[in-house]
């Protein structure tokens, strides 16, 4: 997620046009706190924007918006052994998916992948999930997060369900057969 001060956006919002080399151009990424100068086009104010990048609290951006460490689930340690906490998360996505699929998942997000949707969720604090039953304030693909968190990513065929742990190659730990 970067926060871009570059020719597409500032011509758009002060409607510029030919006039873009009147500014300078910068990326921001807020999670990582990483200032890039694109271009020096007048006065070199890159510090002063930096400090102010820096400062800004996104929170006023995007009230909703998380700024997190991201987690790569490759990079958690998971033994070949599940356990009943594991195998309850996986019944409870497959319980939500179920339930969103139709609603949300399929008209919204397409082919993208289940675990990276939910996992995304978790950068916003939202309330009221739209289409989605579920306890107010609470996010209703915690489930799907907490795998994640775990270094395990769930998969399905339409028969049976899969955890896979990913600091292994995605290799295969458990099968549950869904009636």
């Amino acid at each position: 997620m970067n926060t871009f001060f570059g020719k597409q956006s500032q011509v758009a919002y002060f409607k510029s046009g030919d006039k873009e080399l009147q500014y300078n151009k910068y990326e921001y990424n807020p999670l990582t706190k990483e200032f890039i100068i694109d271009t020096i086009n007048v006065e070199d104010d890159s510090k002063i924007i930096k400090e102010k990048c820096i400062n800004l609290d996104f929170k006023t951006i995007v009230p909703e918006l998380q700024i997190k460490e991201i987690i790569n689930p490759k990079n958690i340690i998971h033994n070949d052994n599940v356990n009943e906490s594991e195998i309850a998360l996986l019944m409870m996505w497959d319980s939500v998916r179920d339930s969103v699929w139709d609603s949300v998942w399929g008209l919204v997000w397409g082919l993208v992948e289940d675990s990276v949707k939910g996992y995304t969720s978790s950068f916003f604090i939202i309330a009221n999930w739209k289409y989605i039953e579920h306890e107010e304030g609470k996010n209703p693909f915690q489930s799907i997060i907490d795998l994640w968190n775990l270094g395990l990513i769930p998969s399905f065929d339409d028969k049976t369900w899969r955890l896979h742990k990913m600091c292994d190659n995605a290799k295969v730990i458990y099968e549950w057969i869904k009636e």
